[in-house]
Parts: structure tokens; sequence; C-alpha cells
């Protein structure tokens, strides 16, 4: 099975949130960072696998600790708290690995 990104089912490019957010001070553009995470399809949650269950409309997903994830991940992006983004961001793996892994489980 080939793993896509929620976001390049929207016709998005993926992003790496881990890259954007380890570039240096002078070179992260925060503005940029706040509009991606500011979208469902963009965020660090449409970057996940596309398998993970969504709302149609925004592509908000429907588990709520990865939902609650995702808001607190724009929070900190807006906030330009880079130390506590990537720490969100992990979550927001170890979450969807979960999901995945309970949606693979329950396919067999």
């Amino acid at each position: 099975m080939e793993k896509i990104t929620f976001a390049e089912t929207q016709g998005a490019e993926p992003i790496n949130w881990f890259v954007e957010l380890n570039k240096p001070d002078n070179i992260i553009d925060w503005d940029k960072l706040k509009k991606l995470a500011s979208n469902w399809v963009t965020c660090a949650c449409g970057n996940q696998c596309s398998i993970i269950p969504r709302k149609s409309m925004s592509g908000k997903p429907h588990d709520a600790t990865l939902s609650g994830l995702g808001d607190k991940f724009f929070n900190t992006v807006f906030d330009c708290d880079r130390g506590s983004a990537m720490y969100i961001l992990s979550q927001i793996e170890i979450r969807s690995i979960e999901l995945i892994e309970e949606i693979l489980l329950e396919s067999k």
C-alpha cells in the first residue's frame, strides 16, 4: 500500500514540518508557517497519512485526540514557539501512527 499524505490527496504539496521548524532564525518564515498551520490540509495533521478518517469539508481528523493536537500545534506556530511546536508535532506523529495501526489491523 502506497502511503500518501492527506495534503497530497487535496492537491497540496506535502510539508516536512520538522525541516521547516528547524530552519535557522534568520531563515524561518513564521508568516508562511502560520498560514500553513491554519489550514487542516496543510497543517501537521494534513501531512499525515490519508487513511486517517477526516471530516470531508475541512479535513479535520475525526479523532478528538489528533484534532486537539492539531489545534495546539497551530497555537504554538502562531506564537512562534518552535520548541513547543516541535513537541506537539512529535505527539501528532505518535497519535497518527497509533491510528494508522488500528486502521490497518481492522482491515485484516
